[in-house]
């Protein structure tokens, strides 16, 4: 048995693999958005967070 290739239409299925290719790179592209947000998000709380400890550290 051969392994699956997405770039090889299957003849058997009415569905067009280059649809279902579509749907699934948007989708991912979507959740790598979203990660690259998290990301920025918590790089911005660490930021935030030395900060403060900095600060905190100056007044002891």
């Amino acid at each position: 048995m051969s392994s699956w290739n997405p770039f090889i239409r299957n003849t058997t299925s009415r569905k067009s693999i280059g649809l279902i290719t579509t749907r699934d790179f948007d989708r991912e592209t979507r959740r790598l958005e979203s990660l690259e947000e998290n990301a920025k998000s918590l790089t911005r709380d660490l930021i935030k967070q030395d900060k403060s400890f900095d600060d905190f550290s100056r007044g002891q």
